[in-house]
């Protein structure tokens, strides 16, 4: 695969972590936050994840021609895409404002998901579309 792919991947995973950053920070507090700053923060997430996961689409299945990639490649979190939909249907602003607790929850794990498969995919796939040395 060519680097510029490789690249095109490690700089999405950049952008998800910075956002997730954020998000996170709000996550801490008791109370839902008022400013627009966190709904530009969730939409920036569900685009960005949106783009990267249709590019993951065409760029993964090529490293099932490989002799370990189909193993690999199933250990991926492959439910995240529709759970991530699932999950920004569900909870609209007014549903975090009223159930912030139970909003909270599901964000942390939604993150926590998020972080691992990009960890997994740096560790695992991404040697694998590194162009041969």
């Amino acid at each position: 695969m060519e680097t510029s792919t490789l690249d095109r991947h490690r700089a999405d995973h950049d952008r998800v972590r910075a956002i997730l950053t954020g998000l996170e920070a709000y996550l801490l507090a008791a109370a839902p936050p008022v400013d627009a700053g966190f709904s530009r923060l969730r939409w920036s997430l569900a685009r960005e994840l949106s783009v990267h996961l249709a590019f993951e689409r065409t760029a993964y299945p090529k490293i099932t021609s490989q002799p370990r990639g189909p193993a690999l490649y199933n250990g991926l979190d492959r439910t995240l895409d529709a759970d991530l939909g699932e999950h920004m249907t569900k909870w609209t602003l007014a549903r975090i404002h009223a159930e912030w607790i139970a909003y909270r929850v599901s964000a942390r794990l939604l993150s926590r998901r998020l972080r691992q498969r990009m960890a997994y995919e740096e560790s695992v796939l991404f040697p694998m579309m590194a162009p041969a040395a």
